[in-house]
């Protein structure tokens, strides 16, 4: 066939979380292509349920059968929900000369469909205005993030960053078989040729056990001849 007339592109793909991934690692002395966090130290206003002992480490992102997920909580359904944003990172090769476009992609686990619900657990119509709600969150908790998986985009060693979200209907496009998502890299990001491009989607105000698993990460560079 002729190639001639075919826009090329270069894909690279992190996979293989099993052995790439680093979870919870220190950040100076990781070089890994997938990392995922935080660590945080369970007290008992945040951890409940078996192995969940007070002063104990715990990593907010595990593997399960080849899957990265991200875990809301600490514990059972009676830990309370955290504020803060569970994380997977991805750095991706250097951008090549040319490079007009990118696009970001991944994939959802089959397995299990994206638990986005989320919101202030004490913002509940009805309630008076003042109402104390301490059962149900820890941490400082923003009403104003939306629920679902929102992505920081940046290049390694740069200061400056953009974030975007949150991210529409991934649990819809898991209810409809699409588990292959992608995202166009905002153009106001402004790669250039030898940077790293860095991707983080971290996920906010949920309430299940668990939120989205991912089996796969790829970053497309469109090329333009």
């Amino acid at each position: 066939p002729d190639l001639s007339l075919v826009v090329p592109f270069a894909t690279h793909e992190i996979s293989d979380f099993e052995a790439t991934a680093s979870l919870c690692s220190d950040p100076h002395d990781d070089l890994a292509a997938a990392r995922s966090g935080p660590l945080e130290i369970c007290d008992p206003s945040s951890c409940r349920g078996p192995g969940f002992e007070e002063g104990s480490s715990y990593c907010r992102a595990h593997l399960n059968a080849g899957s990265l997920v991200l875990a809301g909580k600490f514990g059972t359904h009676w830990a309370r929900a955290l504020g803060s944003p569970a994380w997977a990172q991805f750095t991706f090769p250097a951008v090549p000369a040319g490079t007009e476009e990118y696009e970001f992609g991944w994939k959802l686990d089959g397995r299990y469909r994206p638990e986005l619900y989320g919101g202030n657990a004490c913002n509940v119509t009805g309630r008076p205005e003042g109402y104390a709600c301490r059962l149900c969150t820890d941490e400082t908790w923003d009403r104003d993030v939306p629920k679902g998986v929102h992505v920081l985009w940046t290049a390694a060693g740069r200061k400056d960053f953009l974030i975007r979200g949150p991210v529409n209907r991934l649990g819809e496009n898991w209810d409809d078989g699409n588990f292959a998502q992608s995202l166009p890299v905002p153009t106001e990001l402004k790669l250039r040729p030898g940077e790293y491009p860095v991707v983080t989607l971290m996920t906010f105000s949920q309430y299940p056990a668990f939120v989205s698993c991912l089996t796969s990460c790829i970053m497309l560079q469109h090329r333009l001849t």
